[in-house]
């Protein structure tokens, strides 16, 4: 298999703005850990895996404000999986991973970027939404674990000088599941910090 990609960009005259619409085929290998498990973090090994394949179709608008260094982006996307990789619990404290015969998802990303020029300071502001589900002929439900439906995500960065830079990176997700002894549980909505 190939990975390639399908990209055009339309930048209207005279408009801070550009369009752009792309499709792609991607492919993913199973790692080591999946194909042949990890005994250290009770990961079950699965020899049988297949690599995952999708095609995927994005569109998107930019809108760019030079003076102040702003960048807005604002894209949707739809990706339909055949294999993908996922992972199931064996037992409480054991997983596996396996495939998913079919899966699709469609969502959209919102992206606020600032650097200011002659500034020392950069502030990247993300949203994602994801409705990812199994839509395989086999599935049980149409549940995937550990796929969050909402995504925040804030990075600023700060320069001292030449030599000495800090960062802050924050990030939320919330509204996603995992499935225990047969039934679906929502992972509480949770925050990790980076300094």
């Amino acid at each position: 298999s190939f990975n390639y990609q399908i990209k055009g960009v339309f930048f209207p005259v005279g408009l801070p703005v550009d369009f752009h619409l792309g499709y792609s085929h991607t492919t993913m290998f199973p790692s080591t850990k999946e194909l042949f498990g990890d005994a250290l973090v009770f990961y079950v090994p699965n020899s049988d895996l297949k690599e995952e394949k999708s095609d995927n179709i994005d569109a998107g608008i930019s809108y760019t404000v030079n003076y102040i260094g702003l960048n807005i982006d604002f894209a949707v996307f739809f990706n339909s999986l055949s294999d993908l990789l996922s992972e199931v619990a064996i037992t409480d404290t054991t997983r596996q991973a396996i495939n998913i015969a079919e899966a699709k998802a469609v969502g959209c990303e919102l992206v606020f970027e600032l650097l200011p020029p002659n500034k020392d300071i950069g502030i990247l502001l993300s949203y994602s939404f994801l409705d990812i589900r199994n839509t395989a002929n086999n599935r049980t439900s149409d549940y995937l674990p550990y796929k969050p439906k909402h995504t925040l995500s804030i990075f600023t960065t700060y320069k001292f000088n030449k030599y000495f830079q800090t960062h802050l990176a924050l990030s939320s997700t919330s509204k996603q599941f995992y499935e225990i002894n047969g039934s679906w549980e929502i992972v509480d909505a949770n925050w990790l910090c980076d300094i």
